[in-house]
């Protein structure tokens, strides 16, 4: 009868520890999820800043050429863009 008992608390031990890493696996995989969406929201931001760097320095080209504007212009949005 003892051993039943014993037998029983160690097979609900059992249950709650794999549940525990189960929980602990899907707590990892969400954390995960987030990091990726912040990351890739991230680089959708870099991308339109770099899209927009570009167009600034066609701009300065354009404003240069028209002579309306000094090549620092242009040197500080080629800046921009590398950056």
């Amino acid at each position: 009868m003892h051993s039943i008992r014993v037998t029983k608390y160690n097979q609900k031990n059992s249950e709650a520890t794999a549940k525990l890493e189960v929980i602990k696996t899907l707590i990892d995989a969400d954390k995960y999820y987030w990091r990726l969406c912040a990351a890739s929201e991230e680089l959708e931001v870099r991308k339109q800043d770099y899209e927009l760097s570009k167009q600034l320095l066609t701009r300065a080209k354009n404003l240069v050429q028209a002579g309306q504007r000094s090549q620092i212009d242009v040197i500080r949005a080629e800046v921009g863009v590398s950056q």
